[in-house]
């Protein structure tokens, strides 16, 4: 079929059918011997990146079939994944290149779609980060983080819409990319390709990072992330909550007023913008100290020990600027010890600042622990 046929309402009806089976197939869909398995055949990508690519090139307007078809372009990416090719190459050089276009398209649904697909890739390729940091390279060199972060900035405060939320978490992922095997222990292994690897992806992943933060910095990126926060029911669903957690997390660990890896240069950072929002320290309290989800309260902990630490770092900082309750904390170690240890570690290293901060919480928590 050529772009001009889905004109006509019944080939598009056509191919949208086969488009919804085809998704069912392969979310419903088993098969033991991957041999027999129809949907891991790179033909089927093939296909549908070649008919998405025609139509952005024509004039022909269906954004309802082409979420179809990026939707299905997603799930056959994420099905044919494995940890030794990763992303395979005909969605690298077919797809990936196409997202600048699909992502600027006035079509919102399209939009959405193209930032879930998005994020697909990017979970699927930080699996294995050092070997598919040329992803990484290629969606920040072809401008697809910039147009992310131009969606977010777009966020109003009253009114959170679902693409802003899929943004941020696009945004999460692609600022911090690890979820699999990076690279451990390399001075135990002696000269080997994988520490040349390991430093030219961390190059990339600083680049990534860098893009991000100097694509927000100049709108009040804390105050949107907080407004898409808050919208989030927590009783239904936690993932973009814990997204923009772990997106403030890596922002304070990479901007820190510290110097950026192996360069002298010092990078701007991020305190300041965090402590000028005014709501900010009683989302995280109570995210930390009053969430029904023990990620949500832990990664709630550890971006308060890091604004924390740098506030006790930083010289010209009134240290009174981020005062936190130490019985609070103590209380949260308490409970959680038995039933939630990952939140009394986070707790514990949150009271070692605690400890540098004020001599009466020093006193109290010395008093506790002795």
């Amino acid at each position: 079929m050529t772009p001009n046929d889905f004109k006509e309402s019944s080939k598009k009806h056509v191919i949208q059918a086969a488009l919804e089976v085809l998704a069912n197939v392969v979310k419903l869909g088993k098969c033991e011997d991957s041999n027999l398995d129809v949907t891991r055949s790179s033909s089927l990508p093939t296909l549908l990146i070649s008919i998405v690519r025609n139509v952005v090139k024509s004039d022909v307007n269906v954004p309802d079939l082409m979420v179809d078809l990026i939707e299905n372009i997603s799930l056959l990416c994420k099905n044919s994944f494995n940890k030794q090719v990763g992303i395979e190459p005909i969605y690298m050089k077919g797809f990936i290149p196409l997202l600048p276009n699909l992502i600027k398209d006035p079509n919102e649904q399209l939009q959405l779609a193209t930032l879930k697909a998005l994020g697909t890739f990017s979970t699927q390729a930080a699996i294995i980060p050092i070997r598919m940091c040329n992803f990484f390279k290629d969606i920040t060199e072809n401008g697809v983080v910039k147009d992310v972060c131009e969606i977010f900035k777009s966020t109003p405060t009253n009114a959170v819409q679902p693409i802003h939320m899929v943004a941020i978490e696009a945004l999460s992922t692609l600022c911090c990319p690890v979820y699999g095997d990076f690279y451990s222990f390399p001075w135990k292994r002696g000269p080997h390709d994988n520490i040349l690897e390991y430093t030219e992806a961390s190059l990339v992943y600083e680049k990534l990072r860098l893009s991000i933060f100097t694509c927000i910095k100049d709108f009040d990126f804390v105050g949107k992330a907080i407004a898409i926060f808050l919208k989030e029911d927590e009783s239904k669903h936690v993932e973009v909550k814990c997204s923009i957690l772990r997106f403030f997390i890596q922002l304070l660990r990479s901007f820190d007023n510290q110097p950026n890896g192996a360069s002298s240069s010092k990078v701007e950072g991020v305190l300041d913008i965090f402590l000028s929002n005014p709501s900010l320290k009683q989302v995280l309290t109570q995210a930390a100290f009053s969430s029904k989800d023990a990620v949500i309260q832990a990664a709630a902990i550890q971006v308060l020990t890091l604004i924390l630490r740098q506030v006790i770092d930083d010289q010209n900082l009134d240290q009174n600027v981020m005062v936190l309750d130490i019985q609070k904390v103590y209380l949260l170690f308490e409970k959680s010890s038995k039933t939630e240890p990952f939140i009394s570690i986070m707790c514990c290293a949150l009271m070692s600042e605690m400890l540098r901060q004020d001599q009466q919480q020093a006193a109290f928590i010395l008093q506790k622990f002795s």
